[in-house]
């Protein structure tokens, strides 16, 4: 179930990709350098939680990303990063709220399932 629900948040955001590209053809060429940038940044700093300790997860997709988790960072963060600069690019104020009710919805919902010990008491061994 686990697995499942890992594979559906790294496949998902990529598999909406292809909408985006009916929409637009150059958005995904024009929002990826951008999305890269956030990606190295997110991965360097999953790399110092790593390092000190912070957490450590016990289920990831693959055995080699328990540093970086794959369905995350490389799913859900980078791909919603070209959504968000496609319908905010230009737009500092709105991007400015649409990021910070992003980010605000991903702390609280995150620490809802941790409180329910829903999917994050499967994947994290420590906090």
């Amino acid at each position: 179930m686990v697995k499942l629900i890992l594979w559906s948040f790294f496949l998902l955001p990529w598999i909406s990709l292809i909408f985006l590209h009916i929409l637009d053809n150059e958005a995904i060429r024009r929002y990826m350098p951008v999305a890269f940038l956030a990606t190295v940044i997110n991965t360097i700093l999953y790399q110092i939680a790593w390092t000190y300790d912070w957490w450590k997860y016990k289920e990831t997709l693959f055995p080699w990303d328990k540093v970086a988790q794959v369905h995350t960072v490389y799913g859900v963060f980078l791909v919603g990063t070209i959504w968000i600069f496609y319908f905010t690019f230009g737009k500092f104020w709105l991007y400015f709220i649409v990021n910070f009710i992003v980010d605000v919805i991903y702390v609280y919902m995150l620490k809802e399932i941790k409180s329910n010990r829903f999917i994050y008491f499967c994947l994290l061994k420590k906090f």
